[in-house]
């Protein structure tokens, strides 16, 4: 308290170690039990990384492959632009008046940018969420904004998660986004 750090904190901000787990975790698909096991392995750097992709899972290497882009933080007003996509097609399967698509996050609490884009969709009513996220995701893929499935997760019933790439124009970076579809219980 009289020195305004914690030494164990400082220490650990400049051990190799820890800098080298906090740099791998950011590759998409390696949490702390991998980054660990790659540390082990002698991997410090992304470009050991690169230089040994047998040791990834596919989803971690298109983690690795997106990378440079995932470390660019979005613009709020791109996060705007395709959500009013997002948004478009997904009133194409269900109205405006039965569904709602809100982004999360960074963008939720008017921040300049964002780390990446967190969709999330429920109805309106009652009805089932079957089928929405793969209509959405096919009407995006079509168009072009979706790039690469990272991930996809569906419990029929109550939810369906896609992680992924997307991208809105060529001049622009590629960039992470989830898109979640919840059916709510209103009790």
């Amino acid at each position: 308290m009289q020195t305004g750090k914690i030494t164990k904190v400082e220490y650990l901000q400049h051990e190799e170690r820890s800098q080298a787990l906090v740099l791998l975790m950011k590759v998409w698909g390696v949490g702390l039990s991998k980054a660990n096991k790659l540390y082990r392995m002698g991997m410090r750097t992304i470009e050991d990384l690169r230089n040994n992709l047998h040791l990834l899972s596919n989803n971690q290497k298109l983690g690795l492959k997106y990378f440079e882009d995932s470390q660019i933080r979005i613009p709020y007003d791109e996060v705007t632009e395709i959500f009013q996509i997002i948004k478009t097609s997904l009133y194409e399967i269900l109205p405006e008046e039965i569904v709602e698509a809100v982004v999360c996050g960074s963008y939720r609490r008017k921040k300049p940018t964002c780390g990446d884009m967190d969709v999330l969709i429920t109805r309106k009513d009652d009805g089932k969420i079957d089928g929405i996220l793969d209509s959405l995701l096919d009407n995006l893929k079509k168009i072009g904004i979706i790039k690469e499935t990272l991930s996809t997760s569906r419990s029929f019933s109550s939810k369906s998660q896609f992680n992924g790439i997307c991208k809105l124009r060529d001049d622009l970076p590629n960039r992470r986004i989830d898109i979640k579809v919840y059916y709510l219980i209103i009790i």
